[in-house]
């Protein structure tokens, strides 16, 4: 259940970040849409950035989980 909440909580949290290219922001800025259709784009540049990390830690959350647990085990 924490796992669920942690990556909940990092998937919402990186929604909200500005990743925008400077060309993107100068494009969309000159619109006639304004910031709202800045907003909008932004939200498409970071869904369409986090999915193919959703589908490989999908993927290899066995092997990523095993990663961090040599890591730990090195620290002790």
């Amino acid at each position: 259940m924490k796992r669920f909440l942690f990556a909940f909580a990092f998937i919402a949290l990186a929604a909200s970040a500005q990743a925008q290219c400077s060309m993107c922001k100068a494009t969309v800025t000159n619109n006639t849409g304004g910031l709202n259709m800045g907003a909008g784009i932004n939200d498409g540049i970071v869904y369409l950035m986090l999915i193919p990390y959703i589908i490989l830690m999908i993927f290899f959350r066995k092997r990523i989980v095993s990663g961090f647990r040599q890591l730990l085990a090195l620290w002790k």
